[in-house]
């Protein structure tokens, strides 16, 4: 008699675990190709910030905004009244050109036929065409151009110091030079490194372009006189006074066209500006201590 054991069910077969993880040959390429691309690919990553270390990047500053300068008042050209030279060819058209007169007198001579009607036609005229006064170039409308001042006109810079050596140092900070001219010299005599004890002299023959401002302050007129002398320069009969840079007359500018822009104002309205040295972080920095504009006329 047979027996049956209750916990096995009929038909079932036992599960072969070994034939179900087996792995193939395809299974195993596909792996070393899945690999292989990878660590391709983390090569050319590598190398790629590797490249990326060795490039210089050229950084391009930012171009400096340049402030333009109002434009000055125009003038009118000269006319002949105020010409200081001896009369030209332009003033001799009394004697080159025939009157109105001898212009009639040969047409009477070549028509006699005529003459009645050239005698009504006389209108008592006793010169040529063109006008007798020689004017000059004033006119009852005023310059032309922008209406506004120049720097020289409209600028006033004050350099207070408690020294001449801290003048110096105040004076070399804003690489501001001191420029000797006039007196019979032909040429412009400079001066900088003024805090040192033998300051750097040179000369040009012409400007060189830079914007001149006289020194307002007393003692500012004597100090400069003096480092004039300190570098070996003339200055007895001749006229001492500040050569600035570029970069620091845009700076002024900018200043000054902040200030105006503050108050509402333009340009052609600012009438002085009053700038001053004042101490800034062991430095030396302009501020803007007044500021006075045009007075508008009511129409």
């Amino acid at each position: 008699m047979s027996t049956v054991n209750p916990l096995e069910l009929p038909g079932r077969r036992p599960v072969r675990y070994k034939d179900m993880i087996k792995i193939t040959s395809f299974e195993k390429v596909t792996s070393f190709l899945f690999a292989l691309n990878f660590l391709i690919g983390m090569f050319f990553v590598a190398m790629f910030f590797m490249w990326l270390g060795t490039v210089q990047i050229v950084r391009i500053e930012p171009v400096p905004i340049v402030m333009v300068e109002p434009k000055p008042p125009g003038d009118n050209p000269k006319g002949y009244e105020e010409d200081v030279e001896a009369p030209g060819l332009e003033e001799s058209q009394d004697f080159t050109e025939p009157r109105i007169e001898e212009t009639f007198l040969a047409v009477t001579d070549a028509v006699t036929a005529t003459s009645g009607a050239l005698v009504a036609m006389n209108t008592g005229a006793t010169s040529s065409s063109h006008g007798s006064g020689l004017g000059d170039r004033r006119s009852p409308g005023g310059t032309g151009g922008g209406g506004g001042k120049d720097y020289s006109d409209r600028w006033k810079i004050n350099i207070t110091a408690r020294n001449i050596d801290s003048f110096a140092r105040i004076l070399d900070q804003f690489n501001i030079e001191c420029v000797v001219f006039g007196g019979g010299v032909s040429t412009f005599d400079y001066a900088k490194n003024l805090s040192d004890t033998a300051p750097t002299k040179y000369s040009l023959e012409k400007s060189d372009g830079r914007s001149v401002y006289n020194p307002s302050e007393e003692n500012a007129i004597v100090w400069t006189k003096e480092l004039c002398e300190k570098a070996g320069i003339r200055t007895a009969g001749r006229f001492p006074t500040h050569a600035y840079p570029v970069e620091l007359n845009a700076i002024l500018t900018k200043l000054e066209f902040d200030k105006a822009q503050a108050a509402g104002k333009t340009m052609d309205e600012v009438r002085r500006t009053t700038f001053e040295v004042r101490g800034a972080g062991g430095g030396f920095q302009f501020v803007i201590t007044n500021q006075e504009y045009q007075v508008a006329i009511r129409r």
